[in-house]
């Protein structure tokens, strides 16, 4: 992905997935990128750009409301990321928010960190 890779790594991006949940599964099958109005930095991002709510909005209704958010993902500018305070403390929030399970995943350079959450708990995962 090239937000870890030359001159984008040294920033964090991120975005949400848009996606469904089949029985067990949860099914990503869109993401949105980094927006205009997102703040990037060496150790922050933040999705302020209100295009990820519209891209989730527009999913949900061209869908016929089965697509809906079901993550977030976002990189750490470090070989192998794990999950900062400040982003199990955001989890928590989307986790409050959502009855059905989530998908984090934490992009480094070398290597990548998966995560579900549900009913206020979070399990790292391994890519399937």
């Amino acid at each position: 992905m090239r937000y870890t890779r030359g001159p984008e790594r040294e920033l964090e991006a991120g975005g949400i997935f848009l996606g469904s949940y089949r029985g067990p599964h949860i099914e990503i099958m869109s993401i949105t990128e980094p927006l205009l109005g997102d703040r990037r930095g060496r150790y922050v991002f933040d999705r302020n750009d209100p295009g990820h709510q519209a891209a989730a909005k527009s999913a949900w209704e061209k869908s016929g409301r089965t697509t809906t958010f079901t993550g977030e993902w976002h990189t750490h500018p470090e070989e192998v990321p794990t999950p900062s305070a400040v982003d199990l403390g955001t989890w928590k929030g989307l986790m409050k928010k959502s009855k059905d399970p989530l998908a984090f995943i934490i992009l480094g350079w070398s290597r990548n960190w998966y995560g579900i959450a549900h009913e206020e708990r979070i399990w790292p995962a391994g890519p399937v």
